[in-house]
């Protein structure tokens, strides 16, 4: 019986161990799946930080291209508007009294210092002749709608009535007709 009694207590103190050890085991892997869904949701709350990050930027900037968008579309309206303006204004110019445009003409020909000659729209050919022929020699017809090009032979300078309109009008007048129209 002593054997008996031996291997029952080495059966006994096995059967604890491994009852130990099954223990441990499920205590480390509670653990272990403890560690592994802290490191999981941590993982998670990194990866939504970083996408609501980039969900603000991505955002932020659809946000400035659409004001930018805007903001063109409304300047190149404005554009168009001051573009008809100046139009119009060439127009009117086009359809001036020949008194006036007899004025118009005569003053800028009394900004010219030298001798040339002088190339008239056909429109104002007539007039010019009138104006310049004791100044001035006249020149072929221009293909302009108004105004002149007066040609020397160290300068040629267009007062047609396009340019006039566009790079000396419209530079002196453009930002007070922007500020009444778009008020």
């Amino acid at each position: 019986m002593a054997l008996k009694d031996i291997l029952a207590a080495i059966k006994k103190e096995a059967e604890l161990r491994i009852a130990d050890a099954s223990n441990a085991h499920e205590k480390r892997l509670a653990e272990l799946h403890a560690a592994y869904k802290s490191r999981i949701a941590a993982k998670k709350d990194e990866i939504d930080a970083a996408t609501a990050a980039r969900k603000d930027r991505m955002k932020s900037r659809v946000e400035t291209h659409v004001a930018v968008d805007r903001r063109n579309t409304v300047l190149a309206k404005k554009r168009e508007m001051l573009d008809a303006v100046y139009d119009a204004v060439l127009e009117d110019l086009l359809k001036l009294p020949k008194a006036e445009t007899e004025q118009l003409l005569g003053r800028c020909l009394a900004g010219i210092t030298e001798k040339g000659v002088i190339h008239p729209a056909p429109a104002h050919a007539e007039i010019l002749k009138k104006l310049a022929a004791d100044r001035f020699d006249i020149g072929t017809p221009a293909d302009i709608r108004g105004g002149f090009i007066f040609e020397s032979s160290t300068k040629e300078e267009s007062f047609s009535y396009d340019r006039l309109v566009q790079d000396v009008l419209r530079p002196a007048t453009e930002v007070d007709t922007a500020q009444k129209l778009f008020a």
